[in-house]
């Protein structure tokens, strides 16, 4: 399921010029890119690489994802480095911004690495899981809550769960054609987290649950006009806008005037919302109380055999195929996200997850990673069959015992 508006309008494309690296640059160089940049390792594993900055002179710093096979799914050790790294420019006065991008345009970042989350899980190292998360979420809120420098995001390929955590509570999100944007945690026996009970309830239109609920995806354009990215700009244009902006972002200070003005020389103008294929259909259907609820609408609007009983029907099936107890968490956890702080939402998730992932031998989280990314049978045995079987949630707010706080 996705949902796919046609982009308008045409950018004013101008030729950028390139500034190649001054010779005096003594950072350790790491690797040539295929962009023919340089760039060092951040961490020791490359699994995060700093590009030498081009001009040398600037305040702009550019980090790069760089495990390309497993599509940037994100390892402990990487929320670890961007976390450092992060953490040491917004203490700078030399940098005032940060480009986040990937080494490969197939995916921006697919999410967390909870393949080993879960292989962990079912050997019964609980803390050593729940440590995954915590770096995860300290850097995703850290990314969320800078003082001084801002963060600028492409977002190119796949952007799934983890990678919406390193990008959306940035200021700039940067999508193109080749953006695949969605939050597929309750087919997993998870629900979105990363802050999404932050982000996801503050989009238009209910479509934060819609998301959260169905796993559907939005393409570059649609991710603008929901508000999940804030700029659409062509891929054969990202490599110029990135060297555009290490030119004008060159003050102490970050001049938000000097970045827009580059960024609109690049943006090509999407669809508004309310154009968007069965947009009426997610509000009135998404808007309900309960999941009960919101499958009871989806159900007459199927019945009705209209213009929008093809997506009732698709939504009905993915939220079939979830994991129950997933759906009726991420329902509330939205609920409550949207009158709470980022930080708060955060700890929430956190009780959240925690409480999913030390179930015997993973419960359900283990048992949906098996058959999404293991024996990939996409066949999932949930412990509950149905949402109606589901009774009191209250319990998976609360840390269980044990667990130390997120930000203790």
């Amino acid at each position: 399921m996705s949902i796919h508006p046609v982009v308008t309008g045409h950018c004013r494309r101008r030729l950028l010029s390139r500034r190649w690296m001054s010779s005096s640059t003594v950072l350790p160089v790491h690797e040539v890119l295929e962009d023919g940049s340089t760039a060092f390792d951040v961490d020791g594993t490359a699994e995060v690489l700093e590009r030498v900055s081009t001009p040398v002179r600037t305040n702009a710093r550019t980090l790069l994802l760089n495990r390309p096979k497993a599509l940037n799914a994100l390892s402990k050790s990487m929320c670890k480095r961007v976390f450092e790294r992060v953490s040491r420019f917004d203490e700078s006065d030399l940098v005032s911004a940060v480009i986040l991008r990937s080494t490969t345009r197939k995916a921006f970042c697919a999410g967390g690495d909870v393949r080993t989350v879960a292989l962990t899980c079912k050997d019964g190292r609980f803390e050593e899981a729940l440590d995954f998360f915590r770096h995860e979420y300290h850097m995703d809120y850290l990314l969320g809550s800078l003082k001084t420098t801002k963060q600028i995001s492409f977002i190119e390929g796949i952007c799934m769960g983890g990678g919406a955590g390193i990008s959306v509570h940035g200021s700039y999100r940067v999508a193109s054609e080749s953006t695949v944007f969605a939050m597929p945690e309750c087919n997993i026996g998870l629900v979105p987290d990363i802050g999404a009970s932050y982000f996801l309830p503050r989009l238009p239109r209910q479509l934060g649950r819609y998301l959260a609920l169905t796993g559907a995806r939005l393409n570059g354009a649609a991710a603008v006009a929901a508000g999940v990215a804030t700029h659409y700009v062509p891929t054969s244009l990202l490599d110029s806008l990135e060297r555009r902006l290490s030119e004008v972002i060159n003050t102490r200070e970050f001049d938000p005037d000097i970045v827009r003005l580059a960024l609109e020389e690049c943006t090509e103008a999407v669809a508004p919302i309310g154009d968007y294929p069965n947009i009426e259909s997610i509000e009135s259907c998404f808007g309900k109380d309960t999941v009960e609820e919101i499958l009871d609408e989806l159900g007459k609007l199927q019945a009705d055999g209209g213009g929008a009983a093809e997506f009732a029907k698709e939504a009905i099936d993915s939220m079939t195929k979830a994991n129950p107890l997933s759906l009726k968490l991420a329902l509330e956890a939205q609920k409550r996200g949207s009158k709470s702080t980022l930080r708060e939402c955060f700890e929430m998730e956190f009780a959240l997850v925690a409480n999913l992932v030390m179930g015997t031998g993973g419960g359900d989280f283990y048992e949906g990673i098996r058959a999404a990314l293991i024996d990939k049978d996409r066949n999932p045995k949930w412990t509950l069959k149905s949402i109606r079987d589901v009774e009191a949630i209250d319990q998976y707010f609360q840390l269980p015992a044990g667990v130390d706080e997120l930000f203790s």
